[in-house]
């Protein structure tokens, strides 16, 4: 399975929805993912690819994404699209301490970068990290007003930025989202860490000993 299934069925397990019947798991690291559980099932859709949240047009004129659209979650909120996005900035002369972060190589630049020179309290990566939480704001909102889950976890690599990420994402969702499905909803951090992939993978092994021992 993906990685996306994987960190779900961990939190439903031992996690953030252990109990939720329908929640949405979102995957924010290199790429942009989605896991969609449903009366506390894993759903996969017809073809197995439910859950691609990172190719929902968000901008029609926005970069090109891997797919060969324009303009997917992907290409604003991964991990890489914050890097890009930060080094465009600062190839256009706007001061910020990530130029010391990076040595003064704008190819060191990465999304931890930009996490870490805004918890310092830079103006240019905080920014950053709004308008990310917002774009993924508009992509929650929608996954929201269209499957009505109870809980939203987001989690991998740009989940680490925490409250920096999340606080935008909130305010967006209640901007954007129904107030009916807005008002049930949480949307949390996951606390898996790392580990979630992995721990969700063994959890696909112990799913099946157990099945086959009914």
């Amino acid at each position: 399975d993906d990685s996306a299934r994987t960190m779900a069925l961990a939190e439903s397990w031992c996690g953030l929805a252990k109990g939720v019947e329908n929640f949405i798991f979102v995957n924010l690291g290199i790429g942009v993912g989605a896991a969609i559980f449903f009366h506390s099932q894993l759903y996969r859709g017809a073809g197995g690819t439910a859950g691609e949240l990172g190719h929902m047009t968000i901008d029609e004129n926005g970069p090109r994404c891997s797919c060969g659209n324009y303009g997917c979650l992907e290409t604003l909120v991964s991990g890489p699209a914050i890097a890009r996005r930060a080094r465009e900035a600062l190839k256009e002369g706007v001061i910020s301490i990530m130029n010391k972060l990076s040595k003064g190589n704008l190819e060191n630049v990465t999304s931890e970068i930009v996490v870490e020179a805004a918890k310092r309290g830079d103006k240019l990566a905080f920014n950053l990290m709004e308008k990310t939480g917002e774009y993924l704001g508009i992509g929650v909102a929608n996954a929201i007003n269209f499957f009505n889950p109870q809980l939203v976890i987001i989690g991998a690599g740009v989940s680490k930025a925490g409250n920096l990420i999340l606080d935008p994402v909130k305010r967006t969702v209640k901007k954007r989202a129904l107030q009916v499905a807005s008002n049930v909803v949480e949307i949390k951090i996951s606390k898996l860490g790392d580990i979630s992939g992995a721990l969700g993978a063994a959890i696909l092994i112990l799913k099946d000993i157990f099945q086959k021992h009914k």
